[in-house]
């Protein structure tokens, strides 16, 4: 039984004077709208939304119930109150949220003292699904830890807390969901001699940059290895021991009689054992290709690349690509045979762009290499932004979308095809690089991603997420084939995983693109003709 409230909490418009952790180019928190909140009850959550949410609604609250009977099935532990959840849409309005500060690399808050839990939706059913299973599982931790009297004392031990364990359970609970990403981290750390050790786990505020993702996935490959090796309800009475404990040590040895020294060594020993074995005749990258980027100090992520054509002075040696070497997100371009780098759009260029999107087709260049598109956040606002590589200029193209991302433009340079957010629903639209003669392409309630246009300008080339038959993976991405003239879609793939990050040859007869169907991320070819 659902039941609906209408009600308003008002937020005010202000600029915070205070720099937030995680922020890009030193953003401050920028609040843009007020939020007219409504409630929907279900069983065991009161669920705050505001209109755009309206449409996700019937969804979200439905999965809240999942989550809900999965995790307390799994832990054995019962929530009796209500859990108030706040559903913001898109990651822009999510960072507006008055109950704790988000960074960008944000996807669920839950907040132990009252409870609450807060979460964007960005679109894909698949996501918000894997973050609802890792946030929920915090709820019942918290049930664990805090319940009773003297809570606000009870709160006091939250650091003691080990984050192997407590990040380690929530991702526990989201099962087969990110499993892919989680082996290729993992396999890559374990091979490489990289795995954290437990001791330096305690908290992850310390941790190099991109360590924090391993640490997650290492934390869940740590409860699966504990409940493979010693039960599975250890895990959960681990958390219990805590209660009235201070340290890993005491709570380890009553619980499964080891030191957490010698839990790493096993651990380690049983990753080690396991990704020798299940990487045994692959092959580094350098043997199927040049390595263009040189290796830093720190990990850093160097993503996006396009080539960039010769006719504006280059030879085709050129590529544009993503890099957060200096700590932020910029875009870069480097010759490949030289190695010289020159930044195109970065830190410089905070009085116009605050942040620059990785998500779905990150840069696009037009056919005579002279713009360069890509999509960016500006005040809790995506915009497209063009780069012109002739005159170093910025231009930028307003539209009224909850999220944009996946920019491509057309071969002729007139057009920008790109995903857009309205009503809580993804769909295809093109505009031309004014933001005038906007076209909506797809009319679809499932995520669409990864949007590329033809360059003959016929067709477009995308990802769609579709509810299939499996409860550990309810949902899969295919790739389609859109019609421009006509409107009509093909399905190009369907295999049992995920297809996505399509790129059309030059001939537009092949795709390339990404699949996890083995098990592992690797690239396909398909002839479009067969």
């Amino acid at each position: 039984m659902k039941k609906y409230i209408r009600g308003v909490i008002m937020s005010a418009v202000i600029l915070s004077a205070l720099q937030l952790p995680l922020q890009p180019f030193g953003k401050n928190k920028v609040i843009t709208r007020d939020f007219r909140w409504e409630i929907c009850h279900t069983e065991h959550f009161d669920v705050y939304f505001y209109e755009e949410g309206r449409n996700v609604l019937p969804f979200f609250v439905d999965l809240l119930e999942r989550v809900y009977r999965r995790a307390t099935a799994l832990s054995g532990v019962e929530i009796t109150e209500k859990i108030p959840v706040f559903l913001y849409i898109g990651h822009n309005e999510f960072e507006q949220t008055n109950i704790t500060d988000i960074g960008e690399g944000t996807g669920g808050v839950t907040e132990a003292f009252k409870n609450r839990l807060v979460v964007p939706h960005l679109g894909s059913r698949a996501w918000l699904e894997y973050v609802m299973h890792h946030e929920f599982a915090h709820e019942v931790q918290y049930a664990v830890l805090f319940s009773g009297f003297w809570k606000s004392a009870k709160l006091l031990k939250f650091p003691i807390y080990p984050l192997w364990l407590m990040e380690g359970l929530a991702e526990y609970h989201t099962g087969a969901l990110g499993l892919t990403e989680k082996e290729m981290y993992l396999r890559d750390a374990t091979l490489s001699g990289n795995l954290i050790p437990l001791d330096k786990m305690q908290n992850f505020s310390h941790l190099k940059p991109h360590y924090v993702t391993l640490a997650y996935k290492e934390s869940h490959a740590l409860m699966d290895f504990i409940v493979e090796e010693y039960g599975e309800q250890k895990p959960y009475e681990i958390l219990n021991s805590y209660k009235d404990k201070f340290d890993a040590a005491s709570v380890l040895l009553e619980t499964i009689n080891i030191t957490l020294q010698n839990l790493d060594v096993k651990f380690r020993e049983h990753m080690e054992d396991k990704y020798r074995f299940a990487s045994a005749g692959m092959k580094e990258p350098q043997e199927y290709g040049l390595r263009v980027t040189k290796p830093n100090i720190y990990w850093t992520f160097n993503t996006n690349p396009v080539f960039l054509p010769g006719d504006m002075g280059g030879k085709d040696s050129r590529i544009a690509f993503i890099t957060d070497k200096r700590g932020v997100e910029e875009i870069v371009m480097q010759d490949a045979r030289s190695g010289k780098t020159t930044t195109l759009v970065g830190k410089r260029d905070i009085d116009y762009v605050e942040n620059i999107s990785r998500l779905g087709r990150g840069i696009s260049v037009s056919g005579d290499g002279r713009y360069l598109v890509f999509v960016g956040e500006k005040e809790q606002k995506d915009r497209i932004y063009i780069y012109d590589m002739k005159s170093r200029g910025i231009e930028r193209i307003e539209l009224d979308f909850s999220v944009i991302n996946s920019a491509d433009i057309s071969h002729d340079g007139r057009r920008v095809v790109f995903i857009g957010m309205r009503g809580g629903h993804t769909d295809i639209y093109s505009s031309d690089l004014d933001g005038k003669n906007l076209r909506r392409h797809t009319s679809d309630f499932n995520s669409v991603s990864d949007a590329v246009l033809s360059k003959n300008g016929k067709f477009i080339v995308f990802a769609k997420e579709r509810t299939v038959n499996d409860i550990e993976r309810p949902h899969q991405r295919d790739l389609y084939k859109l019609d421009i003239e006509t409107g009509s879609t093909t399905r190009l793939t369907d295999f049992s995983k995920d297809e996505f990050s399509p790129a059309i040859s030059p001939d537009d007869a092949t795709v390339i693109f990404v699949s996890d169907k083995d098990g592992v991320y690797d690239l396909y070819a398909l002839d479009l003709a067969t």
